[in-house]
């Protein structure tokens, strides 16, 4: 079976990631040269299309002129990266509860990216999963960053618990704001869905219950600009610790 994904950057970061594309097609017309030269470098076919042959293929006009045939999206092993993570001795895993919107989920896998999460984790049930539209949103960090299925997070949570993570849970009734906690352990970020939030087991379940601080008249976030938030915390902690000790 294979997969579609589509855009600029997804596609380039296809190319050079886990699902390398079996072929890229681009809009004859005013192909992307970054996309071309990827594709010789990493000995990736490619063709040229016109824009009806792009839409069809995509099935949605916003393919920026890029779209890539892949084998279907394979989720890690979860014990697997785990493993990896614990080796590193510093790791930060994303722990996502319930999002079901593919926009804020691509949003979310994109801040991992961007921020070196080693992992990410969702539940196999009322979790939207990885779809082309999460591919897109994330400017292809499905491709880079291992993203794992799990039937329970709480199970997931304890096996981390038991690997030396300690763990943060994003919610308003948070007693600490996010940038009070020291990151510089080895790390995993809960974020819940924005509607209902992280479920009450893994909120009693996590080490810390943090909040961001919202002095404005609306008062919440999406999940994914609070995955961003504590992500870059952490990103932060880290680095002012890495420089204290040199």
């Amino acid at each position: 079976m294979a997969d579609v994904i589509y855009g600029r950057i997804p596609v380039l970061n296809a190319i050079k990631g886990v699902r390398k594309p079996k072929e890229v097609y681009l809009f004859k017309d005013s192909p992307d040269k970054r996309i071309q030269y990827s594709c010789v470098e990493n000995h990736v076919k490619f063709s040229f299309l016109d824009k009806g042959a792009l839409d069809r293929m995509a099935k949605t006009t916003k393919h920026q002129g890029a779209v890539a045939e892949v084998d279907d999206f394979g989720y890690a092993d979860f014990a697997a990266e785990l493993e990896k993570a614990k080796a590193k001795g510093n790791g930060l895993v994303l722990m996502l509860d319930g999002l079901d919107d593919p926009v804020n989920l691509g949003s979310a896998i994109r801040a991992a990216g961007a921020f070196a999460v080693d992992f990410v984790v969702l539940r196999k049930e009322r979790e939207v999963g990885v779809t082309p539209i999460v591919v897109k949103v994330s400017t292809g960090a499905t491709e880079i960053v291992p993203i794992c299925q799990v039937t329970n997070l709480s199970q997931a949570l304890s096996e981390l618990k038991k690997a030396g993570f300690w763990s943060v849970a994003a919610a308003g009734q948070g007693e600490t704001y996010y940038d009070e906690l020291d990151y510089s352990y080895p790390t995993v970020v809960i974020i819940g869905n924005e509607g209902f939030g992280i479920t009450s087991k893994l909120i009693k379940e996590a080490d810390f219950v943090a909040k961001i601080p919202m002095p404005g008249q609306v008062q919440s976030l999406n999940a994914s600009v609070a995955a961003a938030v504590f992500l870059a915390a952490a990103t932060e902690s880290r680095r002012k610790r890495e420089n204290h000790s040199k």
